[in-house]
Parts: structure tokens; sequence; C-alpha cells
């Protein structure tokens, strides 16, 4: 049996592989069916689908590469909480890439016996555009 931390790691693992590859749906289908995604400069929202079409609309942006480190993680019975580290590259249509560096907290539940991203939230560490 794996442990919460394994499973944590080949779910983030899977997220990177689906940004690379473009695959919105095998990103959104690694959180819960409720899931809530808190994206930056955006609303919150809710349920598996409006995960789906976020991760699609940063994938239509140029989001093409995401590394994710786990700070710290948690476990509370059926439910953990993960801290982290990312560094996400942009490359949109036209100039250069774009590396962004932040931090997360995702709220991770047991679903169907998986370990699922059940609550999503992330920011960048970098000044704001032009300070």
């Amino acid at each position: 049996m794996s442990s919460l931390r394994e499973e944590v790691d080949k779910a983030n693992k899977a997220l990177a592989t689906g940004l690379a590859e473009g695959n919105a749906e095998a990103m959104a289908a690694l959180y819960t069916d409720n899931a809530i995604i808190m994206p930056p400069h955006a609303d919150l929202m809710q349920s598996r689908a409006a995960v789906q079409q976020c991760w699609q609309g940063a994938l239509d942006m140029g989001c093409e590469q995401v590394t994710l480190d786990t700070v710290e993680l948690l476990e509370y019975g059926d439910c953990a909480v993960e801290i982290g580290q990312y560094v996400l590259t942009i490359r949109p249509a036209e100039g250069e890439p774009i590396v962004d560096k932040g931090k997360y907290l995702v709220t991770w539940k047991q679903e169907d016996g998986t370990w699922k991203l059940d609550r999503d939230i992330w920011n960048t560490s970098l000044p704001p555009a032009g300070s």
C-alpha cells in the first residue's frame, strides 16, 4: 500500500504531465467530483467540469510546464493538506516565455480509495508587473 506522500507525488506528476501534454481532461480527473479551484485573478470554480474549464483556459494562454514541490504534507484521516511551491512556464503566442514562481495550498480527499485534489489555490510570489 502506498503512503500518502507517494500518492500525492504521483498525482502531482500526473498533473504536470497533463499540462505538458495539453490534456485538461486528464488534469481534471485528478480532482474530486465537487472540487473547488481558486486560480489567481478569477472567482472560485466548483465541479470537476469547472476545473477542466479552468485548466483548458490555462493551456490556451500558453501554460506548458509546471514543477510542483511539496513543502509540507499533513494527514487528517481521509483528508490531507499540502503546502508547496511551483514553477510554471507560460509560452504566450507572442513574445518570450514567462516563468512564474509561487506557492500553493491543496486539500486532498480520498474518493473511491484514491487521494484526489479537493480544494486548490495558488498565487505568484513574483512582484506585480511594472514594479
